[in-house]
């Protein structure tokens, strides 16, 4: 089973580090409201988030995380 936050609603599921996410664009040109993220998993340094992002089959894109977005809300 697979499953896809939309948008900003991946931010939920991101932990403070670096976050590795398939995009699925659904638009010609990537949009962080629209397209759809599937989170695959997190490293606290940048080494280990780009270790396990070769790991990984197709296309994924690092997303950081930091503490100061959890404060602000956003």
């Amino acid at each position: 089973m697979l499953w896809a936050v939309r948008g900003g609603g991946i931010t939920g599921y991101l932990k403070v580090g670096y976050n590795i996410v398939r995009r699925f664009q659904l638009e010609s040109e990537p949009n962080d409201v629209v397209d759809l993220f599937m989170w695959i998993g997190y490293s606290k340094n940048l080494k280990g988030a780009k270790k396990l992002m070769a790991q990984q089959e197709g296309e994924v894109e690092i997303r950081e995380f930091k503490l100061q977005q959890l404060e602000k809300g956003n």
